[in-house]
């Protein structure tokens, strides 16, 4: 049956969309299903989101949804109040150490931070949930505050000291042994985990196609087949709606058998027509899904800009938003890169331009 999601992400400014785009941070969804009147309704507790399932008339749907309007009303007031500065530091979402710091995120505000392995490194539990609840409490927009938790080579709770601290294997071996009901399992467990400590958006799922072990992604990519991997994409995604997680779709257009733009200018020479018949197969899925967000690399897509990395190219963005028709959140992977990815020509300003 068809879905009707209404979503409204009240925190950050989205970093390349138009203007007035945002994103929230605390999240209000309201997910109904035609006919059956079933639903998952949203309670706000303070600044976090508990859901239960419901079961609701239509009468009581078309209410709710009367409700979201008034929202998103409340919303693009406040954007209207906001200064210039303000919306600047919406756009941001702060990784650096020395910038998430409870002074420091007083004083600039930002839409988020996202945590990195230090920050669970030697910690229990209890102490990073004290942290993060610390970081939510000096901002005047509710604060996202995301990890990488992908599971495998990218996990950054591995350094807590709790015991049972659990192992999330990395996505080509959970599919691959389990296929989507291992992976769905898997999300719910996780999305879980993270939330006992405060945080509300994980940067995943990876939706890149991969075959080639020795490509760079390839143990982060599900598959090397795009209807796999599409398949994968939708099972996380769905798992991390269920359980109030914000989802984070990565990386468009797609890695394909590159290696690491963080380290190195890379350049892919693939025409459209081949995006079209892999990478942007999982893509699509997780648009339809309803994912929140989507992450632009740092590849040149040569057959739509060569002149720009993904993430700084306004002809990608807009492959995106008006062929791949994503209406969420589009952000750029992190900006703390070796100098010359950039290939010596375009830095952090230009970043925070386009």
């Amino acid at each position: 049956m068809k879905q009707v999601c209404i979503l409204y992400l009240i925190s950050m400014m989205a970093l390349t969309a138009g203007i007035g785009d945002l994103i929230a941070v605390q999240k209000v969804h309201f997910i109904s299903e035609e006919k059956t009147g079933k639903a998952w309704q949203w309670k706000g507790a303070e600044r976090e989101l508990l859901c239960r399932p419901v079961n609701l008339g239509m009468e009581r749907a078309e209410e709710l949804i009367g409700q979201q309007r008034e929202k998103t009303d409340r919303i693009r007031q406040i954007i209207a109040a906001m200064t210039l500065e303000q919306k600047l530091a919406q756009r941001m979402i702060l990784t650096s150490e020395k910038d998430i710091k409870k002074d420091k995120l007083e004083q600039e505000q930002p839409g988020g931070v996202l945590l990195f392995g230090k920050d669970f490194q030697g910690r229990k539990l209890r102490k990073v949930k004290k942290r993060v609840a610390q970081m939510k409490s000096v901002v005047t927009i509710p604060l996202l505050v995301g990890v990488d938790e992908e599971g495998g080579a990218v996990s950054r709770i591995g350094g807590l000291t709790n015991k049972n601290v659990p192992v999330f294997p990395g996505a080509r071996e959970l599919y691959e042994q389990g296929g989507t009901e291992a992976v769905y399992q898997d999300t719910l467990k996780k999305s879980a985990f993270l939330k006992k400590m405060g945080i509300n958006v994980n940067f995943a799922p990876v939706s890149d196609v991969v075959e080639n072990p020795a490509s760079y992604m390839y143990q982060r990519s599900a598959s090397g087949d795009a209807v796999k991997v599409a398949e994968y994409v939708k099972a996380v995604t769905g798992a991390m709606k269920e359980q109030c997680m914000g989802s984070c779709l990565k990386h468009f257009p797609g890695y394909g058998e590159n290696g690491n733009t963080h380290t190195a200018y890379i350049v892919d020479k693939r025409i459209l027509a081949e995006y079209e018949q892999t990478d942007f197969i999982p893509i699509l899925a997780g648009i339809e899904e309803g994912v929140d967000m989507v992450m632009v690399s740092h590849i040149v897509m040569e057959s739509v800009d060569s002149a720009h990395p993904a993430s700084l190219s306004t002809e990608v963005h807009s492959l995106l938003r008006e062929e791949l028709g994503f209406q969420g959140v589009v952000l750029a992977d992190d900006l703390n890169l070796e100098i010359h990815v950039y290939g010596g020509g375009i830095g952090a300003g230009t970043a925070c331009r386009k």
